[in-house]
């Protein structure tokens, strides 16, 4: 747990000396929030998952949806929220999880290594959906 937390600490320290405007700043972002993720994983501190929320969101606005990590980042986005819904139960968590892996599998390329893992993962929660909506 002790690297876990250094590395949460110079993850933080990059994202507070990065402008705001530099191009490397939503990875930064995106690692934080990643880290805090795990944290919250290690702990079941709501607060780490929040802050790891609030990051990659901050990281996604930041991204436009040309850039090549931007897919990436709608993915660690949804993975999060995905993580609250399965704490909170929330649909909402759930539906918006669907919708930023959704646009994940739109903006990146047919020929893309992720692709396949991304389009796993919407059907994973697509089926997750379904057993808690019943919807088809």
């Amino acid at each position: 747990m002790q690297d876990l937390e250094t590395a949460i600490g110079y993850t933080d320290t990059a994202v507070k000396v990065t402008p705001e405007d530099h191009s490397d700043r939503p990875r930064c972002l995106e690692n934080l929030s990643l880290l805090l993720a795990t944290r919250y994983l290690q702990t079941d501190n709501l607060q780490d998952l929040e802050a790891a929320l609030n990051y990659v969101e901050i990281a996604v606005a930041a991204t436009s949806e040309g850039h090549p990590d931007h897919a990436s980042m709608l993915s660690t986005l949804s993975g999060h929220l995905r993580i609250r819904y399965e704490r909170t139960r929330n649909l909402h968590d759930l539906e918006a999880a669907v919708s930023h892996v959704e646009k994940a599998v739109a903006v990146i390329p047919e020929n893309h290594p992720s692709r396949a893992g991304l389009v796993g993962s919407l059907g994973n929660l697509l089926s997750r959906r379904y057993e808690q909506t019943g919807n088809l």
